[in-house]
């Protein structure tokens, strides 16, 4: 799990490259088949609520960009892939909302 800080104004991407679990001695040279990104956590319900969007996929890279956060709100950011050997990894990042 990875843990940022970003601010209420900010649009930042965050990228997980997932090549050693693709090229491992049981599946050798698999490719990403799916990439799903979730974010929950604060949304205090009068202004936009925090969301994931532009998602990518780059070879053994997946990115997304994050948005609308509410000051002093923890989020959780998931992205979770599905490989063309049908399997499923897993990784999150803790993003806290808040000034650098």
């Amino acid at each position: 799990m990875s843990v940022a800080l970003q601010g209420p104004a900010e649009r930042l991407d965050y990228s997980h490259n997932w090549a050693a679990d693709l090229d491992d001695s049981g599946s050798p040279s698999d490719t990403i088949s799916d990439s799903v990104w979730s974010l929950s956590g604060q949304d205090d319900g009068g202004s936009p609520s925090p969301a994931v969007y532009s998602d990518a996929q780059a070879n053994a890279v997946t990115s997304a960009w994050v948005r609308d956060l509410q000051l002093n709100g923890v989020y959780t950011l998931r992205n979770v892939i599905t490989t063309a050997a049908g399997r499923t990894f897993s990784h999150a990042w803790i993003i806290r909302c808040g000034y650098r």
